[in-house]
């Protein structure tokens, strides 16, 4: 079978498509709306146009009085009052007049309670000696407390050998 070519001037159209069925409309009175009602904090009122007009004319009345007030108004005068000495509160004196007596007494007693908490501590703690002297009980807090007071003696020689007078850097200029 074969097909016979179309006549001219008969053009066939393709057919019509039928639209798909539309669901019916649904009328708003059938459907139920639920009703949500917010908490207060979380509603918000906005303002309308003529509130918002109003706003901004009190606003410009208000900067325009304040404006005439500061150019109308002198500056008022600059009177100074004479001032008192401030008082002084009693100088202390002492080694450690930084501090309350209190606050001294805690400060000494804690240190001796720690001082005398890890000399116990190293009697019952087994040494390894490497020499003969540092097998003595409590070698270590003696021996730092000597080097310490050593130090403190040569610092002290060493200050008094490096002194120089008062104008020392002065007078060999000229």
């Amino acid at each position: 079978m074969t097909r016979k070519p179309p006549k001219k001037g008969t053009d066939k159209k393709p057919p019509v498509k039928k639209a798909a069925k539309q669901p019916p409309a649904v009328q708003p009175s059938s459907v139920p709306v639920p009703s949500i009602s917010l908490p207060s904090f979380l509603t918000v009122k906005l303002p309308s146009l003529e509130e918002i007009a109003k706003a901004e004319k009190q606003q410009r009345e208000t900067a325009m009085e304040e404006a005439a007030l500061q150019t109308e108004a002198p500056p008022a005068p600059v009177v100074e009052t004479p001032k008192k000495p401030a008082e002084k509160p009693p100088a202390r004196t002492g080694r450690y007049s930084d501090f309350s007596p209190r606050v001294v007494r805690l400060l000494w007693s804690g240190f001796a309670l720690l001082l005398l908490a890890l000399l116990v501590t190293e009697l019952f703690t087994p040494s390894h000696p490497a020499f003969g002297i540092d097998a003595t009980p409590f070698f270590f807090a003696w021996y730092g407390f000597l080097s310490c007071a050593c130090i403190v003696l040569v610092s002290n020689l060493l200050g008094k050998l490096l002194k120089r007078p008062e104008d020392y850097y002065e007078g060999g200029a000229s």
